[in-house]
């Protein structure tokens, strides 16, 4: 019995020092979703302009890059949208439950508060997201950010293509010397015997000939 009570004295314990542990503001969560957003947004137009750049070989537009990130801007924002949806949606269907943890620590937020609160973030960071959308300057500035990237991708592709080149021209240097080498022997050698055959086959015919006058 000892045993018992000191076992839910430590779990009262661990359930007070857990309620003090406050979740981040909202307002941090959605400041840092909006940064993994953006990281996301500046690949895909970064990508965007490596394959026009290298496959179509189009020079760089900025009003066609500034449309790639309001492109991807609203993508992320619908799927967002679509997640504070989801879980409004999840909340009105599910029966509330009380699990045995929530049962044993009363003082931890609900699963229904927490879902709330994803749900909260996944609006605003929708909303965010839309109001960046529309901001020219953070567009033109990502798209510049995303060209830079780009071109720095670009330059170090080819900064290997020069060293691989390089390389591939010594190995050629090395060929060519070699080249030399096998056509004097060819001239001094095989040529040589070549001519000192045909040279043989001409007396032959020659002698035969004359023999048959």
């Amino acid at each position: 019995m000892a045993w018992f009570r000191r076992r839910r004295a430590e779990d009262a314990e661990q359930s007070s020092d857990a309620s003090t542990t406050e979740p981040a503001p909202i307002a941090e969560v959605v400041r840092q979703g909006v940064m993994i957003a953006e990281v996301s947004v500046r690949m895909v137009a970064k990508n965007f302009i490596i394959i026009n750049a290298m496959g179509d070989q189009l020079s760089y537009n900025e009003a066609t890059v500034m449309d790639a990130v309001r492109a991807e801007l609203k993508s992320l924002a619908t799927e967002k949208h679509e997640d504070a949806e989801r879980i409004s949606a999840d909340a009105a269907t599910k029966p509330r439950k009380r699990t045995v943890w929530m049962r044993r620590d009363e003082n931890r937020a609900t699963q229904q508060v927490l879902n709330v609160r994803r749900q909260e973030v996944y609006e605003l960071l929708s909303a965010e997201l839309t109001r960046l959308r529309d901001d020219e300057g953070y567009v033109r500035a990502t798209a510049e950010k995303a060209r830079q990237d780009a071109w720095l991708e670009i330059s170090r592709s080819f900064e290997i293509m020069l060293v691989n080149e390089q390389k591939r021209r010594v190995r050629d240097e090395s060929y060519w010397h070699r080249r030399d080498d096998r056509i004097t022997y060819l001239i001094e050698k095989d040529l040589a015997k070549l001519e000192r055959q045909s040279a043989h086959k001409r007396r032959a015919a020659e002698e035969s000939s004359a023999a048959k006058r």
